[in-house]
């Protein structure tokens, strides 16, 4: 369960980037935080991390489409993220909690800037 939890909190970390770097990358070791709600939070944090590889699976397989087919991925991935968001922000409490959805919120924008510059 730990694992997942860091793999969930390296790809929100890594944003736009690990989709460049594809599935395969390395991630950052991320400390885990006791959530206040462990059953629950733990199920959600797991799939959250399935959300979050699908949708990094997803901008990876569409790395050569034609830029419309893209756009609609990388809308979806950041619909992802600001679910996982919420997630982060429920069971990730204190500072460790802050600063991942400060890094999930971060992403979010890069995200939002490459859908401005490149989609309609």
């Amino acid at each position: 369960m730990r694992l997942a939890l860091a793999v969930v909190l390296a790809v929100v970390a890594a944003g736009p980037s690990l989709a460049a770097k594809g599935p395969g990358a390395p991630f950052l070791p991320v400390q885990r935080v006791a959530p206040q709600d462990t059953g629950r939070c733990e199920a959600d944090l797991v799939l959250t991390d399935i959300r979050l590889r699908q949708a990094t699976e997803r901008l990876s397989a569409t790395a050569r489409a034609p830029m419309a087919e893209r756009c609609g991925v990388f809308r979806e991935h950041v619909r992802v993220m600001r679910r996982a968001t919420d997630v982060f922000r429920r069971c990730t409490p204190g500072h460790h909690g802050r600063e991942n959805v400060a890094h999930m919120q971060g992403s979010i924008v890069d995200w939002q800037e490459i859908i401005a510059r490149n989609c309609r």
